[in-house]
């Protein structure tokens, strides 16, 4: 609580800083049907809030505030998965830049590669591999717009593990490499 009223700030990936209740505003303000879930959690997460007393603490409750709030909001918009398919979604999008495969995926769930291939395909329109890349992609564009770091750690940084076919990816997908991506934003924003 003395932090907070000292306006200490909660970094959020793609935002620099943001109040704790700036957070929540957000959290809540993009959700079209907001399960009683949020609010739920959101309680007990202001209850560990104003217990932390150091920066330290608070740094280490965010994270773990972040990926909570974010798992929920997904696993409530993906609620027509199936289970496994729902799960192998959520480590993709919490662990991008590791490196991710068809059989990792399936050992990990004990499934056969065959099956997982038939069942993702089936329920997200598109194979393990294309969304793996999206994913990935997606975090690409956020560093590019939000940060200055070199396009080589970017690439690192998303699971990239040769910058220059990351570069060719971006490219394929964006009609543009990512320099060019990046100047182009910084010129829109720029003019904004």
């Amino acid at each position: 609580a003395a932090l907070r009223e000292k306006g200490y700030a909660y970094g959020i990936v793609g935002i620099d800083y943001m109040s704790y209740s700036d957070f929540i505003e957000l959290i809540i303000t993009t959700q079209i049907h907001r399960p009683i879930y949020i609010d739920e959690l959101s309680r007990k997460l202001a209850i560990q809030i104003e217990s932390c007393t150091t920066e330290n603490q608070l740094n280490t409750l965010r994270t773990e505030m972040i990926k909570k709030y974010c798992l929920l909001v997904k696993n409530y918009s993906r609620s027509g998965y199936s289970t496994l398919v729902r799960e192998c979604m959520d480590y993709v999008d919490f662990h991008y830049m590791e490196q991710i495969t068809l059989t990792s995926l399936a050992q990990q769930y004990f499934v056969s590669n065959t099956h997982l291939s038939a069942l993702f395909k089936k329920e997200v329109n598109m194979n393990l591999k294309e969304y793996i890349q999206e994913v990935r992609l997606k975090h690409a564009r956020l560093l590019l717009n939000t940060t200055k770091f070199p396009i080589q750690e970017i690439a690192a940084n998303c699971g990239f593990l040769d910058v220059n076919y990351f570069t060719r990816v971006f490219k394929k997908v964006h009609g543009m490499s990512p320099r060019e991506y990046r100047n182009k934003m910084q010129e829109v924003s720029d003019f904004s």
